[in-house]
């Protein structure tokens, strides 16, 4: 082939590279990826009053595939040595990265199993006002999953409550990894289930929560999946979003809290990668790229 020919024929295959659409928007892993910086998630798992094994079990899980997924955790301030079940973290802590500086660099605070009074040091108006403004006036986002409802107990600090929507009461059967029913209720469903491909209805083994109310009596609180036990049979909501208008009307956007009551037990991430993709899911959406 003439010289010219091969250049020519080499520029038209770069362009049709060029040219052909991303991977389909649903699936989680590509969805946010073009032409985007990563998604900056803060992970804090601090627990003060229940220390869950998984809160340290969830991680590699994620960061494992935190470059397909486009998301970059820092972990500076979270527990990462592997623990057993029951233990707490001290009660001395380094609460230092919610601070409104401090914060503005992440797009999504992600409470991963925190329990108790989880960010209160001796700077605890500081730093509940920091985390406050992030998502009221900077209309970042917020992930929750599991004991994230266990924090904040008896009302320590109502925004917080009203903020995720209800707290943490007991779990049905008790003390069990049991068998349960989840289910969506939304048709066509929530573009967060509908980028994880979660199914519905969705059969899984899981500890199951039930909380001091209906989260959905909160403004702004839809819930996406509720779940009934085989044992019980009580149906309670178990997946949930607060999608919050601009505290200014002026703003682009509000803050956004994913909660899912999901993972007591680390065997619950080898057991089924799905939900792997609902909280990766949930992050992007709580970082408004969803």
């Amino acid at each position: 082939m003439a010289p010219g020919r091969l250049i020519h024929l080499t520029l038209l295959v770069i362009g049709a590279a060029t040219w052909l659409a991303p991977a389909s928007c649903t699936d989680v892993r590509h969805v946010g990826t073009v032409g985007d910086r990563p998604i900056e998630v803060l992970v804090w798992n601090n627990s003060l009053t229940y220390g869950h094994a998984s809160r340290v079990d969830a991680i590699p899980y994620l960061t494992a595939r935190a470059s397909t997924d486009n998301i970059h955790y820092e972990l500076k301030y979270a527990r990462t040595e592997v623990v057993e079940e029951y233990v707490l973290d001290p009660p001395s802590f380094d609460a230092s990265a919610f601070t409104d500086a401090n914060l503005d660099q992440y797009d999504v605070v992600f409470f991963l199993h925190t329990t108790g009074n989880t960010i209160d040091d001796e700077m605890k108006d500081a730093r509940r006002q920091a985390l406050h403004d992030f998502i009221e006036k900077k209309g970042r986002g917020f992930v929750g999953t599991h004991s994230a409802t266990d924090t904040y107990q008896n009302g320590s600090w109502p925004w917080y409550v009203d903020f995720i929507g209800a707290n943490y009461v007991t779990m049905k059967p008790i003390g069990g990894y049991e068998a349960g029913t989840l289910q969506a209720l939304q048709t066509p469903p929530h573009p967060i289930l509908a980028a994880a491909h979660t199914p519905s209805p969705w059969m899984r083994m899981d500890e199951w929560f039930v909380f001091t109310r209906e989260p959905s009596l909160v403004p702004g609180i839809t819930v996406l999946l509720t779940v009934s036990d085989q044992q019980t049979s009580t149906l309670r909501p178990s997946v949930w979003i607060h999608d919050m208008p601009p505290a200014d009307p002026s703003a682009s956007q509000g803050g956004r809290m994913f909660y899912t009551a999901c993972c007591h037990d680390s065997r619950t991430f080898a057991d089924d990668s799905r939900v792997i993709d609902l909280i990766v899911a949930g992050i992007k959406w709580a970082a408004h790229r969803l």
